[in-house]
């Protein structure tokens, strides 16, 4: 979740150099904005969130959107070979109460990001003389990184990050501390294995 979990350092992480979020054919139609330098290649969060912002308005798609719902009701309306088919979806908003019927013709479930910390205790962090704290939610104190020696736990998309941030404000040295190796690949690799017609194999 870009809003809650990514810190202020995150970037977006992507192996193709000119992916914006509302990249598309469909923004090509005259009257459509396209992006300009000034939203860079690899933006960090603050500029991400403006990215999302600014698709939903160049997409008209704000005055269709609901948060803080919940979705009690669904029920199906027509035969499923009826051009008209589509679903009534009862839709309660948690604010006021008040409930509407939103009619669809297409269900996505996205159950969202796995953003809860799991917090661990380990053993001797109450004698521990240094700042421990997670890699998420600006939780990091970047900061006062300058000079200091620094061990992350984890080798995900996450650990990976802030690997990057701790060397880019001057950690002295940066251990990754994991129970299996995962790759972390450059971008130059990705291009290479993204570009190709079938599958690149593992043993390049």
């Amino acid at each position: 979740c870009w809003i809650t979990a990514a810190n202020k350092h995150s970037k977006l992480q992507t192996e193709f150099g000119s992916f914006h979020i509302w990249w598309g054919e469909e923004m090509l139609k005259e009257g459509v904005g396209l992006p300009g330098e000034e939203w860079g290649i690899w933006p960090r969060k603050e500029k991400v969130l403006e990215h999302f912002q600014y698709a939903a308005e160049q997409y008209g798609i704000l005055p269709n959107i609901r948060f803080r719902c919940n979705v009690g009701t669904l029920d199906v309306v027509g035969d499923r070979n009826d051009h008209g088919h589509h679903y009534a979806l009862g839709v309660t908003s948690l604010d006021n109460n008040t409930t509407e019927t939103v009619n669809v013709s297409v269900i996505y479930n996205y159950p969202g990001s796995m953003t809860k910390n799991r917090i661990i205790d380990y053993p001797g962090e109450d004698e521990f003389d240094g700042h421990i704290g997670y890699g998420m939610n600006d939780d990091c104190p970047y900061d006062h990184l300058v000079g200091n020696k620094i061990a992350i736990l984890g080798n995900g998309a996450f650990a990976v990050e802030n690997a990057r941030t701790a060397i880019e404000y001057g950690a002295e040295k940066v251990f990754l501390v994991t129970r299996r190796r995962n790759l972390a690949s450059p971008r130059v690799p990705c291009w290479f294995v993204h570009q190709g017609p079938v599958p690149t194999p593992g043993a390049l």
